[in-house]
């Protein structure tokens, strides 16, 4: 793929620093229309700049779904007194993700946790942050799994192909990379079969 021998795996959009995350269906022609107005000058209103951003968005998605790179996008709080958690919800994303001619595109939300997930405040920056969900996203792996084995749902093999699934293998489908699990796993896995 184009996109990936070139180093780009993604495209992210940080709209819920600036606006809601509902991004309506907009046509071409009504795109065009707006574009047309206001492309000599002038201001458009509110909605329809929204309109032409709602367009914009689910164009570039669409675009990076035929790329084969991912579409992430900011589903938490952020810094400073405009930011509305209300406007970040990712259920706002609904209709973006029901729209047929999106389904080759892959959605990542960043921060799906939203406003649950984590704090910061004066001493937690992003170093921080990062170590503390890296952390308790192991730690909550851990546990749901030994509850999963001690529930008879899975076996400890299972639970290996998960970890390894959650924390590497997946990520390699979703960006399309040549990850495979580790030699020493796959070994494990070959002698407890």
């Amino acid at each position: 793929m184009v996109a990936q021998s070139n180093g780009c795996l993604a495209v992210k959009f940080e709209a819920a620093f600036l606006r809601r995350l509902d991004f309506d269906k907009v046509s071409v022609a009504d795109d065009s229309n707006i574009y047309a107005r206001y492309v000599n000058g002038g201001e458009p209103s509110h909605a329809e700049y929204k309109a032409l951003q709602d367009f914009l968005f689910r164009y570039n998605a669409r675009e990076a779904g035929r790329l084969g790179m991912a579409v992430h996008i900011h589903t938490f709080h952020g810094p400073g007194g405009f930011y509305r958690a209300a406007d970040s919800d990712p259920l706002l994303l609904e209709s973006t993700f029901n729209d047929p001619s999106l389904r080759g595109t892959k959605f990542v939300l960043i921060h799906g946790g939203g406003v649950y997930a984590a704090s910061f405040g004066p001493g937690v920056g992003w170093e921080l942050g990062a170590w503390i969900a890296a952390t308790t996203a192991r730690q909550a792996l851990a546990i749901a799994l030994k509850d999963m084995m001690r529930s008879g749902e899975i076996t400890l093999v299972g639970a290996e192909e998960i970890a390894t699934m959650v924390m590497r293998t997946n990520a390699g489908a979703l960006y399309n990379l040549p990850l495979e699990r580790p030699a020493a796993a796959q070994a494990g896995v070959r002698a407890a079969a």
